[in-house]
This record gives C-alpha cells, sequence and structure tokens, in this order.
C-alpha cells in the first residue's frame, strides 16, 4: 500500500521537476539499493568461503 502512495506522490510531482532532477532521484535511488546487496554479501561471505572448501576438497584441488 506504501508503494501505491508514493506512485501516486510522485505522478503528480514529477511533472513539476526538471529533467536534471529526476535522474538525480533515480541516480540516487540505484545508489540506495546498492545497500542491501552490500549486506548480504559481507553477511554471507563466510559461507561463501567455507563452501568453496568443501568444494575444492570434493574435487580434490586442496588437500
Amino acid at each position: 500500500k506504501g508503494y501505491r502512495w508514493l506512485y501516486i506522490l510522485a505522478v503528480f510531482i514529477g511533472p513539476y521537476m526538471t529533467v536534471s532532477a529526476v535522474w538525480t532521484i533515480a541516480d540516487i535511488f540505484n545508489g540506495l539499493m546498492a545497500i542491501p546487496n552490500l549486506i548480504a554479501l559481507v553477511a554471507l561471505s563466510g559461507v561463501v568461503v567455507s563452501e568453496t572448501k568443501v568444494y575444492l576438497k570434493r574435487i580434490g584441488k586442496v588437500s
């Protein structure tokens, strides 16, 4: 429901903004989408390292 209200607000505010401002806001929100991904990468890095070691041991690359 929150997204619906945000969309409605954007429809009414958007025509009064400059193209430069719209692109700046779009760039900011694209950058903010990276934050959850970075948190997940840090949180899962230990799992990735351990699974890589298991895999390499299984295929015989590491003793």
